[in-house]
């Protein structure tokens, strides 16, 4: 079978790129094996550490990419996945030559410049009070000291039916947050513990890559 393009690698980049081509018209293949990038990476798009002046000195080395594919080629781009991404139901925001400032699980910031709407909250370039929920029982993630680096608050919330018989992984608790109701469940137990004055909530990432 003759195809236009074959893709090699069903990470973000390749799905991406192989979407498109098979959006204008090409018979795309995409050729993988095992998982992905998308299984272990941020979700999101770092495009350079600094924002329009370093974006800018990128551009003017001759043998960068985006001095390759030119400015125009690199907003078109980035344009397309931001709509495919909007078209899917999961909204990407950001601006080239802008970036955001997320916290990292030990405490640190990094910068990027395209997120997920659902990680706006996080955005360290906000004002509001930011507290970080240490649970109980969750060995994968140090709240003490992640919140001690960035200044933050702590507060201790117990999430319901955690295993009691030993420590508590991450797969344990995506599997608990992929049962239907059980994040209304949380928010209604943990809602009159919040302290008011805190009006944002930072928990560690969590995901079960055996049924992903």
């Amino acid at each position: 079978m003759a195809y236009d393009l074959i893709v090699i690698g069903a990470g973000l980049a390749g799905l991406f790129a192989g979407c498109l081509a098979a959006r204008r018209g090409k018979k795309t293949l995409i050729l993988a094996r095992g998982i992905g990038g998308t299984h272990v990476g941020t979700g999101t798009l770092d495009i350079c550490k600094g924002e329009q002046a370093q974006l800018d000195a990128l551009l003017a080395q001759a043998d960068h990419p985006y001095n390759i594919v030119g400015r125009a080629a690199l907003h078109h781009a980035l344009t397309d996945f931001q709509a495919l991404c909007e078209e899917g139901g999961y909204p990407i925001s950001g601006t080239l030559g802008k970036n955001y400032s997320l916290p990292t699980a030990a405490g640190g910031t990094r910068q990027t410049g395209f997120l997920p709407e659902t990680m706006l909250a996080g955005d360290l370039s906000r004002t509001d009070p930011i507290a970080l929920a240490n649970l109980p029982g969750f060995r994968d993630f140090n709240a003490t000291l992640a919140a001690h680096n960035l200044k933050a608050a702590i507060q201790t919330l117990s999430l319901p039916h955690m295993p009691t018989h030993r420590d508590a992984y991450a797969t344990d608790l995506a599997m608990l947050f992929d049962l239907p109701g059980y994040r209304d469940e949380v928010i209604a137990s943990w809602k009159p513990l919040l302290d008011p004055s805190i009006k944002r909530l930072g928990l560690p990432a969590i995901w079960d890559w055996k049924n992903r």
